[in-house]
């Protein structure tokens, strides 16, 4: 097959082990990224196999359109960037590997990692070493602060118990399911949402973008917390209302953040407010990002590919498209 692999900012997908499962096929990877529809779909022209880097582009149906010769759209995870509807129009499959009951552990480990460096002002005290300067600033420890966890999935339960391993008092806010969980092990739910943003020395966000949950988080969540907290978002930047958070962290109230996502990625040239503010540690999406999960999703992402080729097309989203020729 002839298949193509968006968005590899870092140039590392040949270098994976599940590469391999590709030999004897036709390979693409683009590396630069792009939105612009008229582009994609010169790239894409001859494409039969499209391997996605989860969100990174989105593939609507002005796209879909265009591209005659598409028969497969391989991915891992949630697809709310993809137009289900458009591809099974087409007759296009999406196959996506919802790997049930396995946390991004890495997602976990960068918020943590953000957690620590943002209370403890490490990048900020990295750079005033660098520059001839010596204890800048004094951060704030973990043990015995509060530690709140809003949505208490697969990777919010496991940032959790990263708290507890810190001896910090964690607590979830959620809907009565997330909360029954977190209860079942031994976490309270959070007595009220307001007291969840007021009384959390660090608040980390764990839940998926939809509809219901886009700006969940308002400007007035914010002005709760504490002059001191933290918010933690390795999750989707549209959880929290648009310009709420600069905002916020210009008022004072919470007094620091830290972020790996925004609502338009990727941010070049250092554009977005938040990476300039000193309050602030930005990290570039990466919570996913590292060599071991890299050699799952795209296994998964390849293995899709070629079940398909072989006529066993496995993790279908849409098996209406199955059979269909595009129209």
């Amino acid at each position: 097959m002839n298949i193509t692999i968006l968005d590899d900012y870092q140039n590392v997908v040949r270098s994976l082990d599940a590469y391999k499962m590709l030999e004897g096929h036709t390979v693409t990877v683009w590396n630069d990224h792009t939105k612009d529809v008229d582009v994609l779909a010169e790239r894409l022209k001859d494409t039969e196999a499209l391997v996605l880097i989860r969100e990174r582009t989105p593939i609507r149906a002005p796209l879909i359109e265009r591209l005659d010769k598409l028969r497969i759209v391989s991915q891992r995870s949630v697809y709310p960037h993809i137009d289900v509807d458009a591809l099974t129009k087409r007759g296009i499959v999406l196959s996506s590997d919802m790997h049930p009951g396995k946390p991004s552990f890495a997602t976990a480990e960068l918020t943590w990692g953000l957690v620590i460096a943002a209370m403890r002002r490490i990048p900020q005290e990295v750079a005033a070493l660098k520059a001839g300067r010596w204890q800048t600033s004094v951060g704030l420890g973990l043990r015995g602060r509060n530690l709140g966890i809003y949505g208490y999935g697969r990777i919010g339960a496991t940032v959790a118990a990263y708290g507890r391993a810190f001896g910090m008092n964690v607590s979830v806010l959620g809907r009565e399911g997330s909360n029954e969980r977190a209860r079942a092990d031994g976490i309270a739910a959070a007595s009220s949402r307001g007291a969840f943003f007021e009384e959390s020395d660090v608040v980390s966000l764990h839940l998926r973008l939809t509809p219901d949950t886009r700006g969940i988080v308002t400007a007035e969540d914010l002005a709760r917390m504490k002059d001191s907290a933290l918010i933690v978002n390795t999750s989707r930047a549209g959880l929290i209302a648009p310009g709420a958070l600069v905002e916020a962290l210009r008022e004072g109230r919470p007094g620091l953040a830290a972020v790996d996502v925004y609502e338009d990625e990727p941010v070049l040239n250092a554009s977005h407010p938040l990476v300039q503010m000193d309050n602030v540690v930005a990290t570039p999406h990466i919570g996913y990002v590292e060599r071991d999960g890299y050699e799952s999703q795209f296994g998964a992402s390849f293995g899709q590919v070629l079940a398909f080729a072989a006529g066993k097309p496995v993790n279908v989203v849409n098996p209406e498209a199955l059979g269909r020729s595009a129209e």
